[in-house]
């Protein structure tokens, strides 16, 4: 008897005190007890921002989760990484995906998903150039477009395809490149000076043996030496010989970089005749005849002169008839 009024009595404060305790509703949080004979409050659902994320190899991702029933107890639940007690994930070396997950006090979850890209990298942290050239800078990886810049020294590139400009004389520069998420490469640039070769021109006789050295200055070495072009040789010092015909010639002077510059040569041929053969006669000189001295009669004696002459004919020539 003493019994059954005591369930009686416990099932009626049950009723007056409001019922049972709270359940766990649809989406996985757990619910709050009511005050004061109401019914159970649910919470808010738990949500992790973002719930996406695409990150570089190290780079570092903050989650925040809101709703559910704090603390909040972050963890990767698959892939690589590592994430700490704030949410703060930092990205794996490699390229690859990872699921990071927000718990609350009522065990209700969120998970937001990572993806890694490949390692942002470039060919060389290091570069060897001649002034006066240009070089196109390169990189892999990370998040594409890439953004080139000088970000110490001198010489210009262009922003967009990575083509260096050296300056006119040696010197050092610092590349950089960044990528659509801002990790970024440097690269170190030695500018060495420019290279010539000396000297630029000479102009030798054809077929005659002659040789000349041609040096080269500046650049990268060591230097190689070639004919590109027209009569002679050259040989891998340098020295370059006469051929047996005569023509412009073309020598090229290349450093190790591959940067060239040529110097050009004029061969001459020189035509030598044959002895010329001459006879010389020598004889007596003409005789001179020898001048006379005229002389002039007087007016008065030429005309009667001139009379007797008529005379002497006009009286021949009435003998004859």
């Amino acid at each position: 008897m003493r019994v059954s009024i005591i369930v009686v009595l416990s099932a009626l404060t049950l009723a007056a005190c409001g019922g049972g305790g709270g359940g766990t509703d649809s989406t996985g949080t757990t619910g709050t007890t009511g005050n004061g004979g109401g019914s159970g409050t649910a919470p808010q659902t738990l949500n992790v921002s973002p719930s996406t994320a695409h990150l570089d190899p190290g780079q570092i991702q903050s989650f925040s989760a809101t709703g559910g029933q704090p603390p909040y107890t972050f963890s990767v639940t698959a892939g690589a990484g590592t994430v700490d007690a704030s949410g703060h994930y930092t990205a794996s070396g490699g390229a690859g995906s990872a699921t990071v997950r927000v718990m609350d006090t009522a065990g209700a979850t969120a998970q937001a998903t990572i993806s890694v890209n490949a390692p942002f990298v470039t060919p060389s942290l290091a570069a060897s150039l001649d002034s006066g050239t240009q070089h196109t800078f390169t990189a892999m990886g990370g998040q594409a477009p890439y953004t080139f810049s000088v970000r110490s020294g001198g010489g210009t590139i262009d922003s967009a395809t990575g083509i260096y400009t050296t300056p006119a004389t040696a010197g050092s520069a610092t590349v950089q490149i960044v990528d659509a998420l801002g990790s970024t490469q440097l690269i170190t640039v030695t500018i060495a000076p420019q290279l010539s070769v000396l000297p630029g021109s000479i102009t030798v006789t054809a077929a005659s043996g002659q040789s000349f050295v041609f040096a080269g200055q500046g650049g990268t070495p060591p230097y190689t030496y070639a004919l590109a072009s027209g009569p002679g040789s050259v040989a891998a010092d340098g020295t370059y010989t006469a051929g047996s015909s005569s023509g412009a010639s073309t020598v090229t002077v290349t450093d190790q970089l591959g940067t060239s510059v040529s110097a050009q040569v004029r061969s001459l041929r020189i035509r030598v005749n044959g002895p010329v053969w001459a006879t010389v006669i020598w004889a007596a000189p003409l005789p001179q005849p020898i001048p006379t001295r005229r002389r002039v009669w007087p007016f008065w004696m030429r005309r009667a002169v001139r009379r007797s002459s008529d005379a002497i004919c006009n009286r021949a020539f009435s003998t004859v008839a």
